[in-house]
């Protein structure tokens, strides 16, 4: 399109600054250049072209300020809408005033002209996120003779009426549109997303932790339980040893993730079975870390110094080292026995509850 897409002084070349169509491919748009007063101050134009490019009407705004639009609309009526602001106080009314402050407005100018126009696309909410355990609720399309496809070229036509409820169970793209007076909108899209946030893991190297990365993923990382300023990657590379968690929030659905850091010079140093618990004395939660470099099993055993069993799991095929989480809180004060048996290990340990 070959339409006022100069950018230089007088002779009625400018800047498009925004154009829009009408259902008979005609073109409506408005722009601005350096124009009268000596081409010191900017104007702004509309103008109209058909669908084979040929100029029909143009119309220029002056007045003795600077006039600059920045969109475009038109109705059925006849008339176009500029968005756009002034240098002088009275935009609307071209009235001379003060040059500041600057004015914005809406200027309603008519073409003179009957425009047909497609209906506007239904209303309703484009994304749609299902949360884990969650059902699909019906979809619904505010609009007029609404019609739901699965391609933006409306060829794979699914169902007709405001409501819809696409029976999937992964994550889709649906296209909606409205017909009044026989004319089809633009198709709308209807993304309908299945949270990814079961899958959501943490893993550690090199001695940052990563939390998996979604589409739709924010985050935000705690140690240990209080939030770590602007750590809202979906890494952090910790500072110190211990218990770092992630909230990983995607639309409503959330889902909190944590592990423990422990720097690699600490592994090395482990001897090739041998286990580290920490911290002890404890308020309530210990963190366990056993190393086995021989494919076991490993059993984990908290009892009190009576014998009851309170905690107890069972681990197949460790083949490096684990790191497991002990919560004590719920339990007296006193000394609790942790024994760790298995194919190549087999030890008690005390902690202290305090």
């Amino acid at each position: 399109m070959k339409a006022k897409i100069g950018n230089t002084y007088l002779n009625g070349v400018g800047t498009t600054k925004d154009f829009v169509t009408d259902l008979d491919d005609n073109i409506y748009l408005t722009g601005q250049y350096f124009g009268y007063y000596g081409g010191s101050e900017m104007d702004f134009y509309v103008e109209k072209y058909d669908s084979s490019l040929v100029y029909r009407w143009n119309k220029v705004i002056i007045s003795g300020g600077g006039e600059y639009s920045y969109g475009i609309g038109i109705d059925p009526s006849g008339c176009s809408y500029i968005v756009g602001c002034s240098e002088i106080q009275n935009f609307i009314g071209l009235e001379m005033g003060s040059s500041m402050p600057i004015s914005v407005g809406v200027a309603k100018l008519n073409t003179n002209s009957g425009i047909r126009l497609r209906p506007y696309r239904p209303t309703i909410k484009r994304l749609t996120m299902i949360c884990e355990g969650e059902k699909i609720e019906d979809l619904y399309a505010k609009g007029v003779n609404v019609k739901w496809y699965h391609d933006p070229y409306k060829k794979e036509f699914v169902h007709e009426g405001n409501s819809y409820k696409p029976a999937i169970d992964r994550t889709d793209t649906f296209y909606v549109t409205q017909t009044i007076g026989n004319v089809e909108s633009w198709p709308k899209e209807v993304i309908v997303h299945f949270s990814e946030l079961p899958n959501a893991k943490l893993t550690i190297k090199n001695d940052t932790i990563f939390a998996t990365k979604g589409t739709y993923f924010k985050y935000q990382w705690f140690y240990p339980g209080d939030t770590i300023k602007n750590a809202v990657n979906n890494y952090i590379v910790p500072d110190t040893m211990g218990n770092y968690s992630v909230m990983i929030s995607e639309g409503k659905c959330q889902k909190i993730l944590d592990t423990t850091y422990i720097t690699n010079t600490l592994v090395k140093n482990l001897t090739e079975v041998s286990s580290i618990l920490y911290p002890n004395p404890t308020k309530g939660k210990v963190t366990l870390i056993v190393k086995n470099d021989h494919v076991g099993k490993i059993k984990i055993q908290v009892t009190t110094l009576k014998g009851d069993v309170i905690f107890h799991k069972e681990f197949d095929d460790v083949d490096s080292y684990l790191i497991e989480f002990i919560d004590l809180s719920s339990y007296p004060l006193g000394i609790y026995l942790i024994a760790i048996s298995g194919n190549n290990i087999n030890k008690s340990m005390k902690v202290l509850r305090e």
